[in-house]
């Protein structure tokens, strides 16, 4: 009887550490981009916000489906603060072209597209 109590003690605790670990992979799956209202900027995070705001897979899809090209498109070019380099592309208000910068990989705002033919899709309406 006891060898019996002591597998099904093993079998359970196999299976509430398993059950455990698929719940933080579960939870890990929910990471998505937000776009906060007030501050007219989207970000990342793997906890949904309370107000019940719409989640995107990438930054790209969470600005362009949340401001108007009129909004992202006339922000000023920011390369962001950190030292990566990512060649991008931004609509420039002035001469109403998309053209290439490099980003810097993190901050910065919606006015930056991954290809120019995405930022012309999206700005060159304007």
């Amino acid at each position: 009887m006891a060898r019996l109590s002591l597998a099904l003690a093993v079998s359970l605790l196999v299976i509430s550490v398993s059950s455990t670990t698929n719940a933080a992979a579960i939870q890990a799956d929910d990471s998505a981009w937000y776009y906060n209202a007030t501050i007219h900027r989207c970000y990342y995070d793997d906890v949904a916000p309370s107000d019940g705001s719409e989640d995107y897979d990438s930054e790209e899809d969470c600005y362009t489906h949340s401001e108007t090209p009129e909004e992202l498109c006339n922000e000023e070019q920011i390369v962001g603060l950190c030292d990566a380099y990512i060649p991008s592309y931004y609509y420039n208000a002035e001469t109403h072209k998309c053209e290439q910068f490099i980003y810097g990989g993190c901050g910065g705002n919606g006015d930056r597209f991954m290809t120019e033919e995405a930022c012309l899709a999206f700005c060159g309406g304007i």
